[in-house]
């Protein structure tokens, strides 16, 4: 299904936990067909790729290459899917009621990560 197709991810580079999820997805893909999108970059703009700039911010976004976006659970299944090692976990996530649980715990930990320290940034900072 995904065998030619190339994935663009957007993510929150300043997040230590985001950015390390974003290098082992790099490692892994040995047929480069992930496209990496740094959302906290100086040069982003949300609007260059059809994206609300405060959206994107909030949930992980994945941009197949026909230009459909995905959001939250459903961009990491796309991830995964396109990984094709990782696809026993797309296929676990999407069904219910596991999907239930990851959305649930997806949405907790969405609200609560930009409470996270970030790169560049002390704890103290944030407070």
């Amino acid at each position: 299904m995904h065998k030619n197709t190339k994935i663009s991810i957007f993510y929150d580079g300043k997040c230590h936990l985001c950015s390390r999820e974003i290098e082992g997805y790099r490692r892994r893909d040995r047929l480069h067909r992930l496209g990496f999108i740094d959302i906290s970059s100086a040069g982003f703009n949300a609007l260059e790729y059809g994206l609300d700039s405060l959206d994107v911010k909030k949930v992980l976004h994945v941009q197949r290459s026909d230009g459909t976006v995905v959001k939250g659970v459903d961009a990491f299944i796309e991830i995964w899917r396109t990984l094709e090692m990782f696809e026993w976990l797309a296929i676990l996530v999407e069904r219910y009621p596991t999907r239930l649980i990851f959305q649930g715990a997806y949405a907790v930990f969405a609200r609560l990560r930009p409470l996270l320290p970030q790169k560049g940034c002390s704890l103290e900072q944030k407070i």
